[in-house]
């Protein structure tokens, strides 16, 4: 489509803690609609308005009228209407809901569709102009009345059109299509089509076809079947004669089904039957749009290409039913912050929390260091001064006077040291180089017991594998986490146990100890256990007891961190001889519990006594006085009663008023906010960079033999050469002949980066510089550890990119957050502690659910983020919702005008991570067959080789180009960034740094021209994170991120990789080495992965 077919008009994250957010300013805002239908009862208000006028549709499911005068359709979320011969679409059903899949009543004088104007999906009735709409039923998919229009078959339930629950279909799929008598339906089941006979309840398949056979819609008659298949990368229309079962080709070539999933062989088998379960398409809109019989069966109405069609089956012509719709639709407002990166570093989390024996002091970790505090109002300090390690696992002496902790180092391992809880210089306790975790002195102080594992372990834990640590099959025993103990002053260190396989670490292995001195209890990664000194007579304690659960000094009290919101709860153990699985986060747990936090919390202990709880929350310290917590709780009771509390009541009305799910305490732990702030690192004095050609980013601005220049980490000037004031005393560096360019922003990188013993050198965060990425964002982690890496590459303490993320994605979470004073105390963490700017809501509550999610997160400033979801319909929701981030690719494509115009008058950013997985094909498969990272140099030495063979060398899905959908989805891109929009760039996490590259030239193969590219690569990314003032353009006063290549990248795409020098904050590196240009500049050196021998590595 041309810009001049359409007329558009519009009405209307985080790194290194160096960041103050405010709520993005709305765009021209309007209020919202006072007339919209009373049925749509969808919490958010909506303050702006998109109008344009197009006359192409995006995935268009039709119905004809039984007068074959009228086609109705879905479009954008709203139904219409337009004569069957074209002409000017007439709107049915409209609103900020998402309404779709219309059909009419046999007589046509009513629609059913599908709607979330509730506030979650069901079917609906109105009359055929859309007036009096009315709830039929909830939920439903692809509903289709019944030949007398008495009922309607809605997903696979039978429903009367007076309403109700409806029926059960057993073993019925989607789809229905009805013979004229009414008897049979046809449907779709896997992506085959069935026969159900609904005199005798039996079902069958009816096709076994490679292609598939989807949408089947069978003639009045009953003889003639119609569905699509696949041919190649698109579908086709065939007409079955179901008397003789011969097929005839009608159409080829329409549009790829949703995801592209190439059908499974299909396997002779039983057809599904009763007790079967429903065979429903995994995306909501389906596998392909709905079609439609004309009313004398001589072809049907349809979608493709963006386009209405009349199909004649006679001939297979297909002739356009032209249309033009004015689309007035009603968005929310854009959930998307601002913040400004400062000069100085606040930590945003502290981990390991470990109280003093005597309750006045705590120390914990930051900015991987060991500190210690007084508590309550205490200032942090360092207990080491040591530099160039990480410090982890503090645990004090029992007579208060010291505290232990492990170190690590990459390459070298670790060791367990002793300091003076007042400062002075520490002892090495083991003298062993190995991967120490988890340490813990016994209650008499006579043996310190920690876990371990071979240093070698460190190396093969997989970065890129995210979520968990891991081993690689087939590596052994030697591997295992086990539990060693060694007398306080070091020596022999004495084996207890194996806890599990390494990769259970981050969940398992703290030993802790009860009045039994003979035990010692831990988590084995699936239940509480306890063994003897030597390993032997282990006994489940609590089985499948949440991962951060301890038991108290008493051995009654329990500790635990679960449920989706990861709440702390506080409960008896009952005393029986059976192991029991209790869950304390649910409505009604086996025992009463008492849940200590409103928005949950993190590391959970005990103090010595038992009789302080502990735990963090971002940089925030809490203890809890069990004892002041009994007393609050029965005196409440009481007072509630009216009567005397007995003597066992203080864990009752816990139970009562809390359970596992609701917060109302008589007691709140005592929180202390713990603030440590360093200088971030930045270089001091000038620098001028010569002659280059310098792609700006500020509009399509160019200048062909420009400066450059940088104050300490800022661009001061810019201009073309000899233009510009250059300081005296700058450092002047030759670039003629080159092209410089801002840094590029990965808004999808997924490095994972391995949590709780943290590296000191990330080989991801290296290879992401050495390939000019200045910045990225983890999308998807499942713990906060990125916060503390965040903050030491801010710090300096690690080299690389700036590193902002949304923390661990709020998926079914959405689920329990019953009001926005929930959302708002459980968003409060992540807005004000963690500070991660983006917060990622996932597609998979209703969306009431996810409106009430926006409405806090704009009110506490925060960026709204979502992977898109496999059903479109829940995707189009969110552009109208205003979810700012859009990461993933949507899984129809190509998206045509309709939805290009509406994500450019919408504001958001869509990342659709072009080497991602689309259905069942994953584009870095594609990259692999024809691009050669191990034969990079800057690969072989930012990476692990063992790593990269594990990422690079195996090949699941070798396929023909045209099976990739990148081409369409990049096409797609293409198209709303000439729409206006915006469009970033994200890798998905495969080969750190060099996969942006690939991602920039799968986007090239869609037709985006190279300018657009590289705008979405760095300033649409930076205005994604909410740092486009600051970063993505080379414009004064904005941080110097940039890059320097040998070879323009506007003549040719893959010129991007061509990188000579990256600048990160204002510092110039060589991008070959990483090391620091200059006199005085750091050199990077050998790195300890690149000669390495596992054999050496114990």
């Amino acid at each position: 489509m041309t810009a001049s077919s359409l007329r558009f008009f519009l009405t209307v994250v985080a790194a290194g803690t160096l960041i103050a957010w405010a709520p993005a300013p709305s765009s021209a805002q309007a209020p919202d609609s006072a007339r919209r239908d009373p049925t749509n009862t969808l919490p958010l208000v909506t303050t702006r308005q998109a109008r344009f006028t197009t006359d192409e549709g995006t995935w268009m499911s039709v119905d004809v009228s039984p007068d074959g005068r009228t086609v109705v359709f879905d479009l954008l979320g709203d139904v219409y209407s337009v004569p069957i011969s074209g002409g000017k679409a007439t709107l049915v059903v409209g609103g900020n809901s998402v309404d779709m899949q219309p059909r009419y009543s046999p007589d046509g004088r009513s629609l059913v569709f599908i709607s979330d104007r509730n506030g979650s999906r069901a079917t609906w009735i109105s009359d055929a102009n859309g007036a009096r709409p009315r709830l039929l039923t909830a939920g439903g998919l692809f509903p289709a009345f019944t030949p007398d229009g008495r009922e309607i078959v809605t997903g696979s339930r039978l429903v009367d059109v007076r309403g109700g629950a409806g029926v059960a279909l057993q073993g019925f799929g989607s789809g229905p299509s009805f013979t004229a008598d009414g008897r049979y339906i046809w449907f779709q089941t896997g992506t085959q089509a069935a026969r159900y006979d609904r005199r005798t309840g039996s079902v069958g398949y009816r096709t076994a076809l490679p292609g598939g056979a989807l949408r089947p819609m069978v003639s009045k008659d009953g003889r003639t079947l119609l569905y699509f298949t696949r041919f190649e990368a698109r579908a086709a229309l065939v007409a079955r004669d179901l008397a003789t079962g011969g097929d005839r080709w009608i159409l080829m070539g329409t549009q790829p089904e949703a995801g592209s999933p190439p059908p499974p062989p299909f396997v002779p088998g039983p057809p599904p039957g009763p007790g079967a379960q429903p065979q429903i398409p995994p995306a909501g809109v389906g596998p392909l749009p709905r079609s439609a019989w004309l009313p004398d069966e001589s072809g049907i109405v349809t979608s493709y290409g963006g386009k209405l069609w009349r199909v004649d089956l006679a001939s297979g012509s297909a002739t356009p039913i032209p249309f033009s719709a004015d689309v007035v639709q009603s968005i929310g407002p854009l959930v998307r912050g601002t913040h400004e990166v400062g000069d100085s570093v606040t930590a945003r989390e502290i981990r390991d929390p470990a109280i003093s024996p005597d309750g006045r002091r705590v120390a914990f970790t930051a900015l991987g260091k060991v500190w210690v505090m007084d508590v309550p109002g205490g200032t942090p300090r360092r207990l080491t001064s040591t530099s160039g390690v990480v410090e982890t696992a503090p645990t004090w002496s029992p007579d208060g006077q010291s505290v232990a902790y492990a170190t690590w180092v990459d390459g070298e391992g670790g060791d367990i040291f002793l300091a003076a809880s007042g400062g002075g210089a520490p002892r090495n306790l083991t003298r062993a180089p190995a991967m120490y975790a988890r340490l813990n002195y016994t209650p008499d102080g006579s043996r310190l017991v920690f876990a371990r594992a071979p240093r070698r372990t460190r190396t093969y834990m997989v970065d890129d594998s995210g979520i968990q640590l891991r081993t690689p099959q087939g590596a052994g025993s030697e591997l295992n986490l086990e539990l060693r103990w060694m007398a306080p002053t070091g020596g022999a260190q004495q084996p207890i146990t194996v806890v599990a396989d390494v990769g259970a670490m981050p969940l398992g292995g703290f030993p802790h100890f009860t009045a039994d001195a003979n035990r010692v209890f831990f988590h084995d990664g699936t239940a509480l256990v306890s063994v003897q000194w030597d390993g032997s007579d282990r006994k489940v304690v609590l089985a499948g007891a949440a991962p951060q659960t301890q038991l108290a000094w008493d051995g009654v009290h329990v500790l635990s961190r679960a449920g989706r919101r990861q709440q702390i709860y506080l409960f008896d153990r009952p005393q029986v001889a059976d192991s029991l699985t209790i869950d304390p986060s649910i409505e009604r747990p086996l025992v009463p519990v008492r849940r200590l936090t409103r928005a949950g919390g993190d590391s959970p202990v005990w103090s010595r006594d038992g009789r302080r709880a502990v735990w963090v929350q971002s940089n925030s310290l809490f203890v809890y006085d069990v004892q002041q917590g009994d007393r609050a709780t029965t005196d409440s009771l009481a007072a509630a009663t009216g009567r005397p509390a007995t003597p066992d009541s203080a864990r009752r009305p816990a139970a009562a008023a809390d359970s596992g799910t609701r917060w109302n305490p008589a007691y709140a732990a005592t929180r202390t906010d713990v603030r440590i702030t360093v200088a971030a690192d930045k270089p001091s004095g000038a620098v001028v960079l010569r002659g280059a050609r310098i792609v700006t980013m500020k509009g399509q601005e160019i200048i062909e033999n420009g400066d450059v220049v940088i104050t300490g980490n800022r661009i001061t000037a810019v201009g073309a050469r000899g233009s510009v004031s250059i300081p005296r005393g700058a450092r002047s560096i030759d670039v003629a002949g080159k092209t410089i360019v801002p840094g590029y922003i990965d808004t999808h990188a997924q490095i994972a980066a391995p949590g709780q013993v943290h590296r000191t050198l990330v080989s991801q965060y290296l290879a992401n510089l050495a390939f000019g990425v200045t910045s990225t964002r983890e999308a998807e982690v499942s713990g906060t550890d990125v916060f503390t890496y965040s903050d030491r590459v801010a710090t300096g303490d690690l080299l690389g990119p700036r590193i902002f993320a949304t923390g661990p994605a709020v998926l079914d979470t959405l689920l329990t957050l019953r009001t926005n004073a929930e959302a708002r105390d459980f968003l409060g963490a992540y807005a004000s502690g963690y500070r991660s700017g983006t917060v990622r809501g996932d597609l998979t509550a209703t969306r009431a659910d996810r409106q009430r999610f926006l409405t806090v997160a704009r009110e506490l400033g925060l960026t709204a983020a979502a992977v898109g979801s496999p059903d479109f319909a829940e995707s189009l929701g969110a552009i109208l919702d205003g979810y700012a981030n859009h990461q993933t690719a949507y899984e129809i494509f190509p998206l045509h005008g309709d939805i290009a115009q509406l994500i450019a008058a919408s504001g958001i950013t869509y990342t659709p991570v072009l080497q991602g997985r689309v259905g069942n094909r994953i584009g870095f498969e594609h990259i692999l067959a024809t691009e050669q990272p191990h034969a990079d140099p800057k690969v072989r030495r930012f990476y692990y080789h063992k790593e990269l063979d594990r990422i690079a060398r195996p090949r699941a899905n070798w396929v023909v180009a045209e099976e990739y959908p990148f081409q369409d989805i990049g096409a797609s891109a293409a198209r709303i960034v000439a729409a206006g929009g915006k469009v970033a760039l994200g890798s998905g996490g495969r080969v750190q740094g060099l996969a942006l590259h690939w991602d920039m030239w799968l986007m090239a193969k869609g037709g985006m021209p190279h300018h657009d590219i590289l705008r979405a690569a760095t300033l649409f990314g930076a205005e994604a994170l909410g740092v486009g003032s600051q970063l993505g353009s080379i414009e004064a006063g904005k941080l110097a991120d940039l890059q320097v290549l040998d070879r323009n990248p506007l003549t040719d795409i893959r010129n991007t990789h061509s990188v000579r020098y990256v600048m990160k904050n204002g510092r110039l590196y060589d991008a070959a080495t990483l090391d620091e240009v200059g006199a005085n500049g750091k050199k990077l050196g050998n790195l300890w992965w690149t000669n390495l021998d596992v054999a050496e590595n114990r």
